[in-house]
């Protein structure tokens, strides 16, 4: 799962509503398998704007941990559809910005297997009065931005960083004003999306740093010859502006992610571009078994996963489908039978 802010701790109760609330949206409204792109930062959407007496978490199909039971159309309060389908465009752009940067062909393969999914999303943000065209002005202003940027002696390179992010501040600013429309919310959360937007932009940029300078792609920091323990202390002046502006609740957890984000700690093992962590499995749920199992039924069975309301169920069922696939691969390797032979002759991927 993607995005900023995790929950941890004593509001992880109440952020997993929101969570599962979109989780499960996203399900009914575009299928299970788009339910691996849901994002922590739409879920905080959700928190801001909505609270923990919504009557839509007090429904059956909305109640945590029973991952598989998706709501009805008609129990889907508006919010959390508006909340999934940003959800899905905002996919859209990402996977598109990777495809034209990258030769890698998954990028590609995600854009065909969502591109359904992705126009969906355009049309119920449509039906929202949502201004798409707006926003895609906007966000096809970041190549050329990014492309326009030299480093040159002299100048701030806060200043310059800052001109790059705009246009995903500005597409987050109105992510967040319209959310907010749409909640009749008496706050215009604009300042908020537009602040956090831009710290986005700066924590991307700092969590690839290596790998663009791997691979040589676009880096602002990088570009700008700014140091990163320099680019750090930026990030959480940033976060510490942001969060003065946030509830009180979620100030301490913008902060403590930011931080997860800029030292990574209780190193298990180290490669070179990426520190793993140890993290306590609190319930079945948490385990990486239940995800695990999660993942693949949607993958393999997406209609048929509707039909399980447990964690206990998926678990079961995905690890006997694991178990089955073990036994067909080794059954199809004593057959003498070559995967590129039977069915991919001309592949030249294969080798």
């Amino acid at each position: 799962m993607f995005g900023l802010m995790r929950a941890k701790g004593t509001d992880r109760e109440l952020w997993r509503k929101h969570y599962c609330g979109t989780c499960k949206t996203i399900g009914r409204d575009y299928g299970q398998q788009a339910r691996l792109l849901v994002n922590h930062d739409f879920v905080f959407l959700s928190e801001l704007l909505t609270g923990a007496d919504d009557a839509h978490f007090s429904l059956p199909a909305y109640e945590p941990r029973t991952c598989a039971t998706l709501p009805a159309q008609t129990d889907v309060p508006p919010l959390l559809r508006y909340i999934s389908a940003c959800t899905l465009l905002l996919t859209e752009y990402k996977i598109e910005d990777h495809a034209l940067d990258s030769a890698k062909r998954r990028w590609h393969l995600a854009r065909r297997l969502f591109s359904k999914r992705f126009r969906k999303a355009r049309r119920q943000l449509q039906d929202f009065g949502f201004p798409l065209a707006d926003l895609d002005r906007i966000l096809s202003r970041q190549s050329a931005i990014e492309a326009g940027q030299a480093f040159a002696p002299g100048q701030n390179p806060i200043d310059q960083i800052n001109r790059a992010a705009e246009p995903t501040a500005q597409a987050t600013a109105l992510v967040f004003r319209h959310g907010a429309i749409i909640a009749r919310s008496n706050h215009d959360l604009a300042d908020i999306g537009l602040a956090f937007g831009r710290l986005i932009y700066w924590l991307d940029a700092y969590e690839d740093y290596h790998r663009d300078q791997r691979t040589g792609s676009f880096n602002p920091i990088r570009l700008h010859a700014m140091s990163l323990p320099d680019a750090a202390a930026e990030i959480r002046r940033q976060s510490r502006s942001l969060a003065s502006s946030l509830p009180t609740e979620f100030a301490p957890r913008l902060e403590a992610n930011v931080e997860r984000k800029l030292q990574n700690r209780f190193p298990l093992f180290r490669s070179k571009t990426k520190i793993h962590h140890f993290q306590p499995m609190r319930t079945l749920s948490d385990s990486p078994l239940a995800r695990a199992a999660m993942l693949t039924l949607i993958a393999l069975i997406p209609a048929q996963a509707g039909t399980m309301g447990s964690i206990a169920k998926w678990v079961g069922i995905s690890v006997g489908a694991l178990v089955l696939l073990a036994i067909l691969a080794v059954i199809v390797k004593q057959l003498g039978c070559d995967c590129c032979d039977c069915c991919c002759d001309a592949c030249s991927s294969c080798g």
